[in-house]
This record gives structure tokens, C-alpha cells and sequence, in this order.
């Protein structure tokens, strides 16, 4: 019986999925091709866990989903996630240690480490900072696809001076965009 209901369940998420495809396709996708990355796109009519994240993400409410949908494919392209690479960041921004990836917490998820003593508020360097965690986040989320992530901001020997409100903001926001892209 169980396993009847596990079927139903998959199916009717299946179902979903399909409905918000076409529907994105119908509603959004008809006069606003350059309002997306093509990349994207294609990923979110091939790939069922991409649209299963944002199912999930918005309690299988489809209406919710793909509006979601909508503002992190356009967000995507604004910010040329897809085309981040080590060399379009300043190699400054490796050197400083200030973000990483090292460890596995109890659990077994990958740390995500930001040194906030390293941060200091520089409106300046704000963009590279978050092109750089961006640019982490994403080769995490191609990597390890659909793994959660530990964030840990260390903040030993840090103050109100190594914090910049926008890009931990920003940090917030930008961990559900690729982690539901990806």
C-alpha cells in the first residue's frame, strides 16, 4: 500500500513538473527570449530536478514556482552567472582567504567558510565580492548537484567594520537563486 502511495505521489509530482514546463513555456517564454539565458532555459525543459527544486521551494504550488522561476532565470542572466569564471574575478579575491570551501560538517554537507575579518566594507569591490561568491556557490551546485551546504561565517577577531549589510544580503538571497538553478 505504501508503495502504491509513493507511486501516486511520484506521479502527481511528475505531473507538476510537466505543468509548470509548459506553462513557463506558454507564459513567460513567448515575446521575452532575451530575457533569459538560453542555457538556462534548456536546463529548466530537460532537467526534472531543476523544476522539482522549485516545486519544493514553493510548496508545489505551480503559480509560486514560476514566479520564482521567472525572477531567478532573469536574475541569472542579469549577473551572468553562467559565464563566471576564475579569470572574470579579480585574483585578488583568491588570495585573501576571506571565502572557501574546506571540511564536511557532521552531517556530511561541504562548509562554506566566510573569514569576516577579512571583509571590510568597501563599496568599491562590492561587485567582485559578490561575482566571488557567486561564482563559488555555482561550482559547488554544478559539482555536487542537489547537496546542501554548511555556511559558517567565522567571526573571530571581526566587527561592525568587516560587515557590509548589502552583501550578506546579497549572500542570503543568492544561496536559494543557484542552489534552485543548479
Amino acid at each position: 500500500m505504501a508503495e502504491l502511495d509513493q507511486h501516486e505521489g511520484e506521479q502527481d509530482i511528475e505531473k507538476k513538473i510537466e505543468e509548470t514546463r509548459q506553462r513557463f513555456k506558454n507564459e513567460f517564454l513567448q515575446d521575452l527570449t532575451e530575457k533569459y539565458d538560453s542555457r538556462d532555459v534548456e536546463r529548466l525543459q530537460t532537467d526534472d530536478a531543476l523544476v522539482e527544486g522549485y516545486l519544493t521551494w514553493r510548496l508545489y504550488a505551480v503559480d509560486d514556482a514560476l514566479k520564482m522561476i521567472d525572477e531567478s532565470l532573469q536574475w541569472r542572466k542579469e549577473f551572468g552567472l553562467n559565464d563566471l569564471t576564475e579569470s572574470s574575478i579579480p585574483k585578488w579575491m583568491f588570495e585573501t582567504g576571506a571565502v572557501y570551501l574546506h571540511g564536511y560538517d557532521k552531517e556530511g554537507n561541504k562548509l562554506f567558510w566566510f573569514k569576516v575579518k577579512l571583509h571590510m566594507k568597501d563599496n568599491k569591490t562590492i561587485t567582485d565580492k559578490k561575482k566571488y561568491v557567486a561564482f563559488w556557490l555555482e561550482r559547488y551546485a554544478k559539482k555536487e548537484p542537489g547537496m546542501p551546504l554548511t555556511v559558517v561565517f567565522d567571526m573571530a577577531e571581526s566587527g561592525l567594520s568587516n560587515i557590509l549589510h548589502s552583501y550578506v544580503s546579497f549572500f542570503a538571497v543568492l544561496s536559494v537563486l543557484i542552489f534552485l538553478a543548479v
